[in-house]
């Protein structure tokens, strides 16, 4: 593909397509590196009235590292239960899209009460960007290629939409997706020439969390269907649409629309004119114009029933075209109109991986460093309460051992012992013999109960010597039984 010229005809009647790619792009704010759930942010890319997108990244296993671009909900908003919802609905919507020509969402979380997406970081430019380059075209011939080129991108949004359109949820339900703002400025092309369609954030789909209120009107008034501005019923035509408006001012590098006001952009809508001026030279080719104006008809039932019916019609037309468009064309104008734009996205995200490694190693430092003072902490505590524990034992025993010696001593200070007499002698017994049995002379030892303090206490195994002074007894042991 030769490299086009960009000089644009003056136009007085009707408003150019004015996204100068050559104004300076915002810069890239470097915030201080922080944690965003388990992403670590290193750039603020862009910011709206809504939410700001941050560039991220992830640390795996290993090398493993990914970026992402983080949509984060302004703070002042996330208090706010609608806007809570609507961001929800948006991360519900897009979690369930898996298509090639759709930006894709990974996660979403909340971190100090502000609600986050996690969504693909794409290398490329918007289509407004793109937009305002191909229109500038003036050669004839290269006027053909911007046609094609204009085709390819819309059939490629065709298709993105057709998937959202056909959604379903987890019970094979069709969801009814309606995207709802549908325009220039969503819409992506990638530095490898993939259109991708971006922002469900307003989309309308069975079962939203956030209803939008009756004649609630949401979207760009310059891309949306009359039956939208009406408050009527809104369906996948809807959509159908708005990519009839943006493929006519890719064709004729125009807007379509856009007055000077929102009112005036209303009634633009709603009674304009949608016929390609002569000059864009789409007239010369009758079937592209009969596309372009069934995707613009008023009418419900004359328009394409579905996204992919337009689609289809355009790939039918780009196929009998020399040489055609394809992702190579496309990639081929976003790297060279915008090397320096697209060389700063590819070193912002070799930049996040490699702050993001730092940080990250950094973070495990501390963690360590952490958990080590915790176990020391933990370690003095242990040794603390097994020092008092131990004093605690020993007090306990050694009180036990006291108290058990002074009740001893208590026992055995002042003890009751039974001394029992001496048998009678046994001439005294012999004596006695004759008496009966249980008589009056028969008598038993009367045990005779002493203290300690009323006799002396006498030695232990010592024999007792018998009072009689004419006959020697046998002595016998003195048993004490102390209570």
């Amino acid at each position: 593909m030769k490299q086009w010229s960009f000089e644009a005809s003056a136009e007085s009647d009707v408003e150019i397509l004015d996204d100068d790619p050559t104004r300076v792009a915002p810069t890239v704010r470097p915030p201080p590196v922080r944690r965003l759930g388990r992403y670590v942010v290193t750039h603020t890319l862009a910011t709206g009235g809504m939410a700001t997108v941050h560039l991220g990244a992830a640390r795996g296993a290993g090398r493993f590292a990914k970026v992402f671009a983080i949509k984060q909900v302004h703070p002042h908003l996330a208090a706010q239960r609608a806007f809570r919802d609507m961001f929800e609905d948006e991360a519900r919507i897009a979690s369930l899209l898996n298509h090639p020509n759709v930006c894709g969402v990974f996660d979403f979380g909340e971190t100090d009460g502000s609600p986050f997406l996690v969504m693909e970081y794409l290398v490329g430019v918007p289509l407004s960007r793109l937009a305002w380059m191909i229109t500038r075209v003036s050669h004839p011939m290269e006027r053909a290629q911007v046609h094609m080129l204009s085709a390819r991108i819309v059939a490629d949004a065709c298709e993105g939409l057709h998937a959202a359109h056909e959604l379903r949820d987890e019970q094979g339900e069709l969801l009814h997706v309606v995207h709802r703002d549908v325009s220039l400025s969503n819409l992506f092309v990638t530095a490898d020439g993939t259109l991708k369609v971006l922002d469900f954030g307003v989309a309308k789909a069975l079962n939203r969390i956030h209803e939008t209120t009756t004649g609630t009107i949401k979207g760009k008034f310059a891309y949306m269907s009359p039956e939208q501005l009406r408050g009527g019923i809104v369906d996948r035509r809807a959509d159908v649409w708005s990519l009839g408006v943006i493929l006519w001012e890719l064709l004729s590098g125009r807007r379509l629309f856009r007055g000077g006001s929102e009112a005036e952009t209303v009634t633009r809508v709603l009674t304009g004119r949608t016929s390609i001026p002569p000059e864009s030279g789409v007239a010369a080719d009758p079937e592209l114009a009969a596309i372009v104006q069934q995707a613009l008809a008023r009418e419900l039932t004359h328009r394409f029933p579905t996204a992919r019916a337009m689609g289809q019609a355009l790939r039918a037309w780009l196929a009998r075209q020399q040489p055609g468009a394809s992702a190579i064309e496309m990639s081929a104008c976003v790297t060279r109109w915008f090397a320096v734009e697209v060389t700063e996205q590819r070193r912002l995200a070799g930049s996040a991986i490699a702050e993001a490694t730092v940080f990250c190693s950094v973070d495990q430092v501390r963690e360590v460093a952490s958990a080590s003072a915790v176990f020391t902490s933990r370690s003095g505590e242990r040794r603390r309460r097994l020092r008092v524990t131990s004093i605690a034992v020993a007090s306990v025993a050694l009180a036990f051992a006291t108290g058990w010696l002074l009740a001893g001593s208590d026992a055995t200070s002042d003890p009751v012992r039974i001394h029992y007499a001496a048998p009678p002698s046994r001439s005294a017994t012999s004596r006695e013999s004759n008496l009966p049995i249980g008589g009056e002379g028969q008598s038993e030892p009367t045990p005779s109960i002493e203290t300690e303090s009323s006799a002396p206490r006498p030695r232990r195994g010592a024999r007792k010597q018998s009072t009689d002074s004419t006959t020697a007894t046998e002595p016998t042991l003195i048993r004490e039984y102390p209570f």
